[in-house]
Parts: structure tokens; C-alpha cells; sequence
């Protein structure tokens, strides 16, 4: 890990809350990872996200399966548990190393 990334990882850690989710897989022991929520921006928002999906930015290091994270897994959210639509793995990395994964998730 280069020395910016271990710098934008810590950073994530001291702003992200310490609250934690946790995340579902048929057939793997589920993971507690720490997330955050967030609002779409206005862009996305014309570009056609449906009322009801919920932005999560997930902690990579707490994704412990052997496959990273993937649509068709489950997020529990406030005791909701949201169907992972899509996972952008590309978008928060620093360096080439993964610091969270953006998704987007909702009801089932």
C-alpha cells in the first residue's frame, strides 16, 4: 500500500461513522462492516435512481469473504435488509488499492 493511500484509508477511518452493517452472502458467515449512508447527488438522481435506493459506502477491509462484494448479496441496514443492485469497486480506490466500495442497495 502506497503511503497516500494508507494516509486516504486512515482518513475514511477518522471520518467514517463507527456504525456497522452487515453484509450477506447464501452459503458464507455474514460480515460486520463499517458504513456509511449517503444521499445521491443531483445528477444521479436525474440519471434514474428510484425513490427507495439507499447509497452505502462500505469499509473494503471489512469485506471478509473470498469474492469481493457483488450485487445479488444483502446489506442489513437499521434491521432492513436491502438487496445490493450495484457495486462500483473503481471509483474509491487510491493507488489501486480499494478503500470502500460504493453501492447502491434497496428493498427487496
Amino acid at each position: 500500500m502506497t503511503p497516500r493511500a494508507r494516509e486516504m484509508l486512515q482518513a475514511y477511518h477518522e471520518e467514517m461513522p463507527r456504525w456497522r452493517i452487515a453484509l450477506r452472502r447464501d452459503g458464507e458467515a455474514d460480515c460486520q462492516a463499517r458504513a456509511k449512508v449517503v444521499d445521491f447527488d443531483e445528477a444521479e438522481i436525474v440519471g434514474g435512481i428510484q425513490e427507495g435506493k439507499r447509497k452505502l459506502l462500505v469499509l473494503a477491509s471489512g469485506v471478509t469473504w473470498s469474492d469481493p462484494l457483488r450485487e445479488g448479496d444483502l446489506a442489513i441496514v437499521d434491521g432492513a435488509e436491502l438487496y445490493v443492485n450495484t457495486v462500483d469497486d473503481q471509483r474509491r480506490r487510491v493507488d489501486g488499492t480499494l478503500i470502500a466500495y460504493e453501492v447502491t442497495a434497496g428493498g427487496r
